[in-house]
């Protein structure tokens, strides 16, 4: 039986997956009729892969499983280091996304291009890191690592609680049951999400659902479909989705 923080590391790759494919998709298309709800997403986009993956993700490997790897399996040492110096340039990339894309909201279109640019580049990056995470240093650590090194790393994961795995419990903070901000503006916009699964891209190897946004004043429900089914809510049940997230992270036109 592999250790949880295996199953948890895997499972976080797979929602910065289908997030960061997301956000790809959502550059491509661009703001259309909608620009204020368009930038409003992008924003949480960006604010999500701060949140976890920078601030508790990374970490954890960094300071809990890379070394122990490194120590017992000599050969991932390089790789490790790279993997390390990926990490400590995370915030600082996020940070630039999240500077040009207020440049291109705020001054038009001229500055889109050079969003889109490095909004590419950032996610060939952080998928080939997790490309190698998977097929070198997870293996390796199955391999090397005692029971007992994996029942301190098991419970630094376990308390990650990341809200689009849907498959642990949510940190309160982000609970879908907790009353939204005391503000009318919370009202009005609602998001349908549409997911199918795909490899993101093929030669990651690493599977998870592509999600297409698009906005709705009407609708009063949530909908989130994947190869495996169709679900629809009615709004404010709590869902451990993307669309739980972004839903609650963005102000409304009501």
């Amino acid at each position: 039986m592999e250790p949880s923080s295996i199953h948890i590391i895997r499972d976080e790759h797979t929602a910065l997956a289908a997030m960061l494919r997301s956000l790809g998709m959502m550059v491509e298309r661009g703001p259309g009729a909608h620009p204020q709800n368009y930038f409003d997403v992008l924003r949480a986009m960006l604010f999500y892969i701060d949140e976890y993956p920078e601030r508790l993700h990374h970490p954890k490997e960094t300071e809990l499983l890379f070394p122990k790897v490194a120590e017992r399996a000599p050969e991932t040492a390089e790789l490790i280091a790279q993997l390390d110096r990926e990490h400590a340039m995370g915030e600082a990339n996020v940070r630039q996304l999240q500077h040009l894309l207020l440049a291109w909201e705020l001054l038009g279109e001229s500055r889109r291009e050079a969003f889109a640019v490095a909004t590419k580049r950032f996610l060939g990056f952080y998928l080939e890191h997790m490309r190698l995470e998977e097929t070198v240093i997870l293996p390796a650590a199955l391999k090397v690592l005692s029971a007992e090194d994996w029942q301190t790393i098991d419970a630094a994961f376990e308390t990650n609680c990341d809200p689009l795995t849907g498959k642990y419990p949510c940190d309160p903070v982000y609970d879908p049951h907790r009353e939204p901000r005391a503000s009318a503006d919370w009202t009005g916009r609602r998001l349908i999400w549409c997911a199918h699964w795909a490899e993101v891209p093929p030669s990651t190897g690493i599977k998870a659902p592509v999600m297409k946004l698009a906005c709705s004043e009407a609708t009063k429900t949530t909908t989130l479909a994947t190869s495996s089914g169709r679900a629809t809510r009615p709004m404010g049940m709590p869902a451990a989705s993307l669309a739980t997230l972004l839903e609650r992270s963005l102000p409304t036109n009501a």
